[in-house]
């Protein structure tokens, strides 16, 4: 359920009256629906604020919106929830565990691109299995996960998405050795979070990984100009539908524009609107360029030979900023070859991790 949609559900839910002016409690009654009115009041600013976010893709502008939001009474939109328990967090981001019969055999941990699901690693997982512990989740608004837990806060930054694959692995008690599987935006995340907790991680697999997707010229060809990523964003405010069907067959590449297209089509279309377009904001405008020698972890990148979204003079810069970073440039149209072309995945991820 969208949150806009929760909140009018919410203001919609008739307020108990007391009708009888002689009960004893009346005045408390009262009282309480005055508390009431005031609630409905903030939650209908929220509202508001929403509205105003598909108005813009200014991600400043998000923030100062929230928190004019948070100043007028709606208190719970912050990052510093209470601590959730490990069942809580399995359920919430959707966890599913391969286990491998051997206990002393590589973790690896996959994380989805924007508008996604773990349903994506399905082409790669098979060849893993018995030499590996995988484990597999969803981002929250994404796939399967609880959408009750999505923060318009917490996840109007890279940083929420961090914090959900941090979560995962604590609540599954994996201290150390992950291998991450990162595609897209979330090879950047896979990158903030070994920056933050770097003796979690072993090695970082990156698929069509792209730290800027915005064009800093002359150093820097991400492969959008800023007003192309205004335009992309403000067709998904007017035609969530038709910003799906358009963007699909791009990611997919040509020559599977068709069949890997439909499929990213209706994937963009069973995400929530309103967590997808702040999915969307973190994604395209995130600048993650000056996190990359900060990595410490060594570093598989994975680059599709011809990309609509992240050509291949990223990977190459990548490569010039990782340390310990292997590059491969995969003979691939499109922007997602675990989907696409898994042979050649699965391959390239074998022999970096001497498992073949």
């Amino acid at each position: 359920m969208g949150l806009t949609c929760f909140i009018f559900r919410f203001l919609r839910r008739p307020l108990v009256r007391d009708s009888c002016s002689l009960c004893a409690d009346a005045k408390a009654k009262e009282s309480e629906n005055r508390g009431i009115w005031r609630l409905n009041a903030a939650l209908r600013k929220l509202v508001l604020a929403i509205n105003q976010l598909f108005l813009t893709p200014n991600r400043a502008r998000l923030h100062a919106i929230l928190r004019t939001v948070q100043a007028s009474g709606v208190l719970n939109l912050r990052t510093d929830r209470p601590e959730r328990t490990t069942v809580e967090i399995r359920k919430r981001n959707n966890v599913h565990v391969i286990d491998a019969i051997r206990p002393d055999v590589p973790v690896l941990v996959y994380a989805h691109g924007f508008g996604c699901s773990q349903h994506m690693w399905r082409h790669i997982t098979p060849a893993f299995e018995g030499k590996c512990h995988q484990v597999l989740f969803d981002y929250v608004g994404c796939g399967q996960s609880d959408l009750a837990a999505f923060d318009p806060v917490k996840y109007a930054s890279l940083k929420g998405y961090v914090q959900d694959v941090l979560d995962v692995c604590d609540t599954l008690g994996i201290e150390r050795g992950v291998n991450f599987v990162g595609h897209s935006v979330s090879a950047s995340v896979g990158l903030l979070a070994s920056i933050e907790r770097p003796t979690l991680f072993d090695r970082l697999i990156l698929v069509g990984p792209s730290p800027c997707y915005l064009n800093h010229a002359p150093d820097y060809f991400g492969g959008f100009e800023r007003k192309d990523l205004d335009g992309l964003l403000d067709l998904m405010d007017q035609n969530f539908m038709g910003w799906s069907s358009y963007l699909a067959p791009i990611v997919a590449g040509a020559p599977q524009a068709d069949s890997l297209g439909g499929e990213l089509s209706e994937s963009f279309c069973s995400t929530d609107p309103t967590m997808a377009r702040i999915f969307a904001q973190a994604t395209f405008f995130a600048d993650s360029r000056e996190d990359l020698p900060r990595v410490t972890r060594p570093s598989l990148i994975l680059q599709h030979g011809k990309d609509a979204l992240a050509p291949l003079s990223v990977g190459e810069y990548m490569h010039k900023k990782l340390r310990g970073s292997t590059l491969e440039v995969l003979d691939v149209t499109g922007h997602c070859a675990h989907m696409s072309h898994p042979h050649l995945v699965t391959a390239a991820m074998q022999r970096y991790l001497s498992l073949t």
